[in-house]
């Protein structure tokens, strides 16, 4: 009887660190994919900046107007700046 306690304690033991070390796993996928998802979403955002920008230059010069406004680079320096 007491052997069998044992390796019951035993079995739950490993059970226990196996279900610890496939959680660990989970988190860990779960981090990766969130920033790919996050990256993806970045850089469509980056993305659609530009389009919109050169959009509203191609637009200005078209009409003849002077065009000033900062590109999307510029504005993201500016703010990691201050």
């Amino acid at each position: 009887m007491i052997l069998y306690n044992i390796v019951k304690e035993q079995i739950a033991a490993r059970q226990k660190k196996r279900i610890e070390r496939a959680r660990a796993e989970g988190r860990s996928e779960g981090r990766s994919e969130g920033r790919s998802e996050g990256l993806a979403e970045g850089f469509q955002e980056a993305n659609t900046e530009w389009i919109e920008w050169f959009k509203r230059k191609d637009a200005a010069e078209a009409a003849g107007e002077p065009f000033n406004e900062p590109s999307p680079a510029e504005k993201s320096q500016k703010e990691n700046r201050s």
